[in-house]
């Protein structure tokens, strides 16, 4: 075929060349604008014609040049756009959070003994001070000093903070709180911590603490939330416990302030709602909005979460984590300062005061097993009172490994003499009709004398599982009752420390009791042979209240009813002096001296498992002194995010990421 391109190239040339009109140019301004205009335009229509001129080939090569020079000004504008400028948090977003148990009295001074007000307090409520991964930081205070006597405290307060109903917060507040907490009339769970403390305002924004006698952790006790005296004045301290300001209104200068409460028909509260503090004089938290919704086990807060009922869970046993399946969470492991360890109580159990069983029942016991199967390593084992990372922890402290080959010598050697699993049965067997005086039966400290019958009725041998052997000395089979409370973690640990004594011959019960019975029954009255219990230690790693001969008895929590004139020299000692470096030495003197008597069993240090939500950006506390403390940074935690270019100009204190 004749390839007629040429000719057809030529004629449009002749159009393009002759039938274009030409135009004078221009001899004035205005008329070099109106010449330049008609010709851009006129330029622009020829365009048109070049598919005319131009193969299908060259059109398409065209276009696609445009369209990659296209694409690359979009790609380089983007590019510059992003390294220009920074990625911030903006407002917006809504978290809900399960727990369970439900509110009681939000309110900081009485809210000591319920986790769900302590966690609702935290986030409507401020202290002099507060702590952000294991550091005590300035909170309502803006400065301080300390006599160089460590008696005197004097505080600057934050100016410009106000409470959530407008007042302003002034020192007055401040010694209100504490006078309240030292009234014995308004029931403060604190009210020990404050005794002898005396408080005096100076003006609006300064006042004083002087103490009885030197105290150096005394700041960290100043982490609990302030109240306002121009609401809580009026309310008569005998009846404050009742006010409905604790629940349906309270008053704080937190980042959040209440919103609603729901209730169901029969009055139970199912959800509790706070709002934004746009007045929080820290800076605006960026979620609009914190809910926290009611739960009576964590299999329903499973639930909950799986149908996106809720975003996160303030702590979930890992019994239940398997059973999540919203992928839109994880799981936080967060360092909390507490210990579980087994106390031993001699009072109850005469064997206890021996030394050799006590250090045969911990080398026994496999931290590693329990830490694995019970925690499902969740935590960590340790051997001491003092966490690693405190002040006064020493690595080189007495340990009691496990090596259950050992314990057999170490019996013998204090008189046990090892018997078989029939022999104990038959023991046992024959004990209600013919026990000689001094036999001690599975309690391990009943002394039970039985006059022998005519005709005893016949006793079927009582069963000893796949107990191998046992140990007797005087007429007396070792034998320990253990004691803890019914959790999943607590509970399989206990079950694993059964198993690992009964390796060694110890005869074991196991007694596994409701939390609502723990205190009345058990620890209150001191009743238990060994107790599997966790112990959370708080900012400052002062023992005293644990082990201190003063705090025995209860409200006292020294656990092993352990008395040593020489520890309560060293407790009372380090508590008063601010010298870090001899603190650390009376400490680790202290950490010596309980791991060679072995009141307990230190066993492992958990962590604390926070499930949260994957939408929730600014989350960074690793470490927490108590379960609230995971709120302590809530005004940074943010969902919605926003660009701006690093040259623009904000008004914002808000913190970039």
């Amino acid at each position: 075929m004749e390839n007629k391109a040429p000719e057809r190239r030529s004629a449009l040339s002749s159009t393009l060349k002759f039938n274009i009109p030409r135009f004078k140019r221009p001899e004035s301004f205005s008329e070099e604008k109106k010449f330049l205009h008609l010709n851009f335009w006129h330029s622009l229509k020829k365009l048109k014609l070049l598919p005319r001129i131009l193969t299908p080939k060259e059109t398409s090569a065209i276009r696609l040049l445009i369209f990659v020079i296209m694409l690359a000004t979009v790609v380089l504008v983007a590019h510059w756009y992003i390294v220009n400028s920074k990625i911030l948090p903006d407002e917006g977003g809504d978290y809900i959070e399960g727990v369970v148990g439900a509110p009681n009295l939000i309110n900081p001074i009485l809210a000591q003994t319920n986790e769900v007000d302590q966690d609702i307090a935290r986030l409507l409520f401020n202290g002099l001070f507060k702590l952000e991964d294991g550091k005590l930081l300035p909170d309502l205070v803006e400065s301080y000093s300390i006599t160089p006597n460590q008696l005197e405290y004097t505080f600057k307060l934050k100016s410009g903070v106000s409470w959530h109903d407008g007042e302003p917060f002034t020192a007055g507040d401040v010694v209100f709180t504490l006078e309240s907490i030292q009234n014995p009339e308004f029931k403060s769970p604190l009210y020990t911590s404050l005794a002898g403390v005396n408080v005096k305002q100076i003006d609006d924004n300064n006042l004083t603490i002087t103490l009885p006698q030197p105290f150096a952790p005394f700041l960290s006790l100043l982490t609990f939330g302030i109240l306002p005296e121009h609401i809580w004045a009026d309310i008569p301290p005998t009846t404050a416990h009742l006010a409905n300001v604790n629940l349906k209104s309270p008053v704080g200068t937190g980042p959040f302030k209440i919103k609603s409460l729901k209730k169901d028909s029969r009055g139970v509260i199912k959800s509790y709602t706070l709002t934004r503090n746009d007045k929080f004089y820290s800076h605006t938290p960026y979620l609009n909005s914190v809910t926290f919704k009611f739960y009576t086990d964590a299999g329903s807060l499973v639930s909950a979460l799986n149908n996106k009922n809720i975003d996160g869970i303030h702590y979930l046993p890992q019994k239940y984590q398997a059973e999540i399946t919203n992928k839109n969470v994880t799981i936080k492991s967060l360092s909390l300062p507490q210990y579980s360890a087994i106390f031993f109580n001699p009072t109850k159990n005469s064997n206890l005061n021996v030394l050799e069983i006590r250090q045969a029942l911990a080398m026994a016991v496999n931290r590693t097993e329990l830490v694995q199967q019970a925690l499902h390593d969740q935590g960590s084992v340790i051997y001491g009172p003092i966490l690693p990372g405190f002040i006064g922890y020493s690595p080189d402290i007495k340990k009691y490994d496990y090596q259950p080959q050992e314990t057999q010598a170490i019996l013998i050697k204090a008189g046990w003499k090892k018997i078989s699993a029939d022999d104990y049965q038959n023991l046992l067997a024959t004990a209600p009709t013919n026990t000689p005086a001094g036999i001690t039966t599975a309690t391990g400290t009943a002394i039970t004398t039985v006059t022998p019958t005519a005709s005893p009725p016949p006793q079927p041998a009582p069963s000893v599982g796949t107990q191998e052997y046992f140990w007797q000395k005087d007429q007396n089979i070792l034998s320990i009752t253990l004691t803890t409370v019914d959790n999943p973690e607590t509970a399989a640990a206990a079950t694993l420390i059964k198993k690992q004594w009964e390796n060694i011959g110890v005869k074991v019960n196991l007694n596994i009791v409701d939390k609502d019975r723990l205190i009345p029954d058990i620890i209150k009255p001191r009743q238990y042979e060994a107790l599997l219990f966790g112990q959370i230690v708080g900012y400052d790693p002062d023992p005293y209240a644990f082990w201190h001969s003063s705090q025995i008895n209860y409200p006292g929590v020294n656990l092993a009813m352990y008395s040593n004139k020489k520890i309560d020299g060293l407790l009372e000692e380090a508590r008063k002096i601010s010298d870090v470096a001899v603190r650390t030495q009376k400490y680790r003197e202290f950490q010596q001296t309980i791991n060679n008597e072995l009141p307990a069993i230190f066993l492992y240090n958990p962590t604390y498992p926070y499930v949260l939500s994957k939408q929730i950006k600014g989350f960074t506390v690793e470490r927490i002194a108590a379960p609230a403390d995971r709120f302590n940074t809530i005004a940074d935690w943010y969902i919605k995010t926003k660009r701006q270019l690093n040259f623009a100009t904000t008004n914002s204190t808000k913190t970039p990421l």
